[in-house]
């Protein structure tokens, strides 16, 4: 698995973090609870998808799932 945790979406295939407005994206979701703000499914111009999970603290982990490190 690939991962990158920053403090917004950052691509961990590129590392490329300029995903203005990405909670706007129609994947974003919110689950309501007391530990993680939004999920989403993103894609980065290199071409890679990944998932995004956003926690209260502001603490963004993008992950490839299944991707060799």
């Amino acid at each position: 698995m690939k991962i990158a945790i920053a403090r917004g979406p950052t691509c961990p295939n590129c590392g490329w973090d300029g995903f203005d407005d990405w909670w706007l994206d129609k994947s974003c979701r919110s689950d309501g609870g007391p530990v993680v703000d939004f999920y989403a499914n993103l894609e980065c111009e290199c071409g890679a998808k990944f998932e995004v999970t956003r926690y209260h603290d502001g603490e963004t982990h993008s992950v490839i799932p299944g991707a060799e490190a």
